[in-house]
């Protein structure tokens, strides 16, 4: 009688460890793992690049049937990183039907700031038309669908983050002259010397307008001077433009010497819209 007591109760305990294991397996398949190489608009891959680990990106998944409410994963304010050139994110198990399911359409968005050299740019990934097949969305494509079933939990889909470089002219004034702070008295005129710089990567396609103004009336200049489309080109030896560290990716930029006005004491520079030299003037 003992024994058989003994061989039921093995029996039982092997049927839940049986049973242990099926749940676990299950839980393990009900997650998603979405993956995909990244590459830049020419063709290059991330992986061959500075910016292979160290790109921010984040996945949003449209459940709801409005991208309004999509979930983020990882919840705002946060980002996954790109490691190897690629992006990996699992959508768990515990949020399946609640958050994500199959069928659901999601996106994935980069912060290509690094890569482009503007800060707080934000783009929405588009297809590079590789990855598991039947599971990703054709060339060019904003968004792809989860493909999800209890055999297969991985989903690799290929994207593309940032298209040809951008061409724009990107003017800012540079090497103020004199050197803040500037003392004055009411009547002695005060020569002003600015530099305007295109550090973009275009020239203009307008004149622009170099102003200057009263710090006290800012909506009314004392000056403007016409200023002529300029090509990109470098910057002066040991004047970089403000805001582009030496970390960020290079890019083309110039730089065109501008004669500059003279104000009285209280007389402030700034230009709108710039691309070129300025003229000069005399406030009296």
């Amino acid at each position: 009688m003992r024994a058989a007591r003994f061989a039921l109760l093995v029996l039982l305990l092997s049927a839940s460890a049986v049973g242990f294991l099926t749940d676990s397996a299950s839980a393990a398949t009900d997650d998603q793992n979405l993956t995909g190489f990244v590459y830049l608009g020419d063709g290059t891959p991330l992986t061959a690049t500075p910016w292979a680990n160290n790109t921010s990106f984040a996945v949003y998944v449209n459940h709801g049937g409005s991208w309004s409410t999509a979930w983020r994963y990882p919840a705002w304010p946060s980002w996954y990183l790109t490691s190897g050139g690629a992006y990996s994110v699992v959508l768990p198990a515990a949020q399946k039907g609640v958050s994500w399911a199959d069928g659901d359409p999601y996106r994935l968005a980069f912060d290509v700031s690094e890569i482009s050299g503007i800060p707080a740019t934000l783009v929405n990934a588009t297809s590079h038309g590789t990855g598991d097949a039947g599971e990703i969305s054709p060339v060019g494509a904003g968004e792809n669908a989860i493909v999800w079933n209890a055999t297969d939990n991985w989903q690799r889909w290929d994207v593309v983050v940032l298209g040809a470089t951008p061409t724009r002219p990107d003017y800012v004034p540079a090497q103020p002259q004199p050197v803040s702070p500037v003392r004055t008295g009411l009547s002695p005129s005060l020569l002003l010397s600015v530099q305007v710089m295109n550090q973009g990567n275009a020239t203009a396609a307008a004149v622009s307008t170099l102003a200057f103004f009263n710090a006290s009336t800012p909506a009314t200049p004392f000056a403007t001077f016409p200023v002529p489309p300029s090509r990109p080109q470098r910057p002066p030896r040991g004047s970089p433009p403000p805001g582009r560290p030496p970390e960020r990716p290079a890019r083309s930029r110039s730089s065109q010497t501008s004669t500059t006005p003279t104000t009285s004491s209280s007389g402030t520079s700034r230009t709108t819209d710039t691309s070129g030299p300025s003229t000069s003037s005399r406030d009296p």
